[in-house]
């Protein structure tokens, strides 16, 4: 009976972190910074919220709601709205998070301004590859109020996160 027991325990899967249960709010300004470094231009500021919520069993999910305003390289403002969500199978194991597979269901609506002048650009649906809340794996702290994830591909999810719940 005991050995049938250890049997059961070993095949067990690990338990997740605690820490990483909850939700968590994307830093913006860290989010900002990365998201120049990904497209090559300056963001200067990143407003709204994206939230991911880490269930214990490996459900995840990320809401976004965001407005980007990115500054061209010719001069011109972009303002970009980013609204969706998206759900994601995710574990963590000797100090490793991994994010994948799952839904993903981003719009993106646009408007430029050049010399005071504003044109709308309209609304597109975006891909999980241009959007840094994809796949993605890599080392990562938790403290009880913030969340570090350092992604092996650079811009695949935001990096630095803070206890929202």
């Amino acid at each position: 009976m005991t050995r049938a027991f250890l049997l059961i325990l070993a095949a067990a899967p690990a338990a997740a972190d605690p820490c990483l249960i909850g939700t968590w709010q994307a830093d913006n300004a860290a989010l900002a910074a990365q998201m120049s470094a990904m497209m090559g231009q300056e963001v200067q500021s990143v407003g709204g919220t994206t939230t991911m919520t880490l269930s214990d069993g490996g459900a995840g999910r990320y809401d976004v709601d965001l407005t980007v305003a990115i500054l061209t390289p010719d001069g011109a403002r972009a303002d970009v709205g980013i609204t969706g969500d998206s759900s994601f199978d995710w574990g963590a194991a000797g100090g490793t998070f991994t994010a994948e597979g799952g839904t993903f269901a981003y719009q993106t609506r646009a408007s430029v301004t050049i010399g005071g002048s504003t044109m709308d650009l309209g609304s597109f649906p975006v891909s999980d590859s241009d959007m840094p809340f994809g796949r993605a794996a890599g080392p990562y702290a938790c403290t009880p109020d913030r969340l570090t994830i350092t992604p092996e591909e650079e811009g695949s999810m935001a990096s630095e996160w803070v206890r929202a719940g």
